[in-house]
């Protein structure tokens, strides 16, 4: 049985209606994406190479971690479960609010921060998603992106400002 997204109108409300990976969405509905980034105290960021067998983006660079939120999960349930299957780490988000929501054609995109000094080396990889974990500065993530290397996202710029805010000077 394959992924079931839940459908949600432009405002996030919850149409009661689910959809099947890969089908188009009907006009004005949106499923829901989370995005993890993790940063270690230097302000680098943790970034994952796509496995060579995903659809989209093989062998790219990516941000920590992100996926689609499965029916019936909220998006602090979809970034735990993303979190543990990609990477191996149980975080628990049950308290948390996405920093960064944007509303895209299909889909909402929520984006989680944190900073923490993870051991590359304790990271379980989840094999058919990523096959590499490295940390990069944001401007070596800019330059990536530039040569196309790294996914495409629209939110850079806004990652970066949420960036400068968690290691400004105080």
């Amino acid at each position: 049985m394959g992924e079931k997204w839940d459908l949600y109108d432009h405002n996030r409300n919850k149409l009661g209606l689910t959809i099947d990976r890969g089908q188009l969405l009907p006009a004005g509905c949106y499923h829901l994406v989370i995005h993890f980034c993790l940063f270690n105290s230097q302000g680098l960021l943790l970034c994952q190479r796509r496995s060579i067998t995903k659809s989209t983006y093989p062998l790219f660079w990516d941000v920590t971690v992100g996926g689609a939120a499965l029916a019936g999960e909220t998006s602090q349930q979809a970034v735990h479960r993303e979190v543990l299957e990609e990477i191996g780490l149980d975080i628990d988000f049950s308290l948390s609010e996405p920093e960064l929501t944007n509303v895209f054609i299909e889909y909402i995109d929520d984006y989680y921060f944190m900073v923490s000094d993870v051991d590359l080396r304790k990271l379980t990889l989840q094999e058919n998603e990523v096959c590499d974990v490295r940390y990069f500065s944001l401007d070596e993530v800019a330059r990536m992106i530039e040569e196309g290397s790294f996914v495409q996202f629209l939110c850079f710029e806004r990652i970066r400002e949420v960036h400068d805010r968690l290691f400004a000077t105080k």
